[in-house]
């Protein structure tokens, strides 16, 4: 089994940037802690 998480980030119309780069930003220092992810 590996380490490696996938993560898939939904986008529709009326979407605010912030609704994307904050949930990105935890996974960015969640990787930063140890642990991986590979955004699909």
């Amino acid at each position: 089994m590996t380490d490696d998480r996938r993560v898939v980030f939904v986008m529709f119309d009326g979407m605010k940037t912030l609704d994307v780069t904050w949930p990105a930003e935890v996974f960015a220092e969640a990787n930063r802690l140890g642990g991986t992810y590979s955004p699909a």
